[in-house]
């Protein structure tokens, strides 16, 4: 569910930027840029989306978030230099800036803390298969310690994310930006309750 979750956020921001009107020409030419970037970053997630979590298949999916983080990045430089021609604009760009921020901050949640501790989880059940209870404990352990690390991203980017006012966005765009919202909470949710499982399992 989370790496659907991340493809949703990706397009999210590619539909939120290309949907600007009244810009400029710069404007629009960088618009385009960012917009390539934030494909080429839905593209990496997309190549994952359905594979299977597993020790072969693991290394492969933190490379394409590597990838779609650093697009992220770069699309985000992008919109830092674009100046608006008016205040509505400029609402609209700080709105879209977060949203990429958001996507680049996820990528980075789940390339880092996430996969970390899935890691833990295939060495733990390796242990327990084995019947080695300490390694099996400790392995939950370490798994939980990165697991509470991505539920401490996850609830900045849950804050930056409330940050943004539905009515800085175009009418059309304001249910997406909803169901986006949904999203990070319920990642919030899910990783809350991930660390709670493992602190009663050691």
């Amino acid at each position: 569910m989370v790496k659907k979750d991340l493809v949703v956020v990706c397009i999210f921001c590619l539909l939120a930027v290309t949907l600007v009107c009244g810009c400029t020409s710069v404007t629009e030419k960088k618009l385009e840029q960012a917009t390539t970037l934030i494909e080429s970053a839905n593209e990496k997630l997309t190549e994952v989306e359905d594979l299977e979590w597993n020790k072969e298949n693991i290394g492969y999916i933190k490379a394409q978030w590597a990838g779609a983080e650093v697009d992220l990045d770069e699309a985000l430089k992008i919109l830092y230099t674009i100046e608006p021609a008016n205040k509505e604009e400029g609402r609209m760009i700080d709105a879209y800036k977060v949203l990429c921020t958001a996507a680049k901050d996820l990528c980075n949640l789940m390339r880092t803390d996430f996969v970390d501790g899935m890691e833990h989880l295939f060495k733990a059940q390796e242990y327990s298969d084995s019947g080695n209870i300490a390694g099996w404990r400790s392995e939950l352990q370490s798994a939980k310690s990165e697991f509470e690390g991505a539920h401490a991203k996850s609830l900045k980017i849950q804050q930056s994310i409330k940050s943004i006012s539905a009515s800085d966005l175009p009418a059309e765009e304001r249910g997406s930006f909803t169901s986006f919202s949904v999203i990070i909470d319920e990642l919030v949710d899910a990783l809350a309750e991930l660390v709670d499982t493992l602190n009663s399992a050691v």
